[in-house]
């Protein structure tokens, strides 16, 4: 058994051997029970802070990095309208392990060029995909994906994409009480 098992197992044993004090026992016995206690615990929490699981940095880049490789998959086909937020978290994801220059210059591209198709010039937001109404959630994420790759505000400007645009989009939606509804739908 690992020491930290061992540590667990002995305050297990210790808690279930000691009572509280009763008419039997000697009040004396007590406080020095109380001080093993307090000692096991102190023992116990220093080894689970001392714990720690192994973190495969390598294992968790890889797989997020493979994520738009599965197009084939029921998940990815049930998510289609939630591909600009899970583009999203991937990125920060990979932001937060320090991995996103993983991701290729041609890998870059594709994944800007996939926001920019995503962006609505009648109505001046993103859609959660190619071809999806704009939201207002989306559109942030949009905005937020371009900044993680380093490309905002220039993929913008060199598709033609202002900003005034979007930013009449979201006053678009803001309400009366200062609230904002996600589309032009009330959602």
């Amino acid at each position: 058994m690992c020491s930290s098992l061992q540590y667990l197992d002995d305050i297990l044993k210790f808690l279930e051997s000691t009572t509280a004090p009763n008419k039997q026992s000697s009040e004396d016995e007590w406080p020095e029970k109380r001080e093993e206690t307090k000692e096991c615990e102190k023992k116990a929490i220093e080894t689970i802070e001392g714990y720690q699981t192994p973190f495969y940095r390598a294992k968790h880049t890889q797989f997020i990095l493979k994520l738009q490789d599965s197009e084939e998959s029921y998940e990815f086909c049930q998510t289609e309208h939630l591909r600009m937020q899970v583009l999203y978290w991937a990125l920060c994801a990979l932001d937060l392990l320090d991995e996103i220059s993983q991701i290729s210059k041609a890998k870059r591209k594709e994944l800007i060029e996939f926001v920019v198709q995503c962006y609505d010039e009648e109505i001046g937001g993103f859609g959660g995909n190619i071809g999806h109404d704009a939201h207002l959630l989306n559109t942030l994420s949009a905005l937020q994906v371009l900044i993680l790759l380093n490309a905002f505000p220039k993929a913008l400007t060199d598709h033609g994409i202002k900003l005034s645009k979007i930013a009449d989009f979201i006053c678009s939606l803001q309400q009366k009480d200062g609230s904002f509804i996600g589309d032009k739908w009330g959602e």
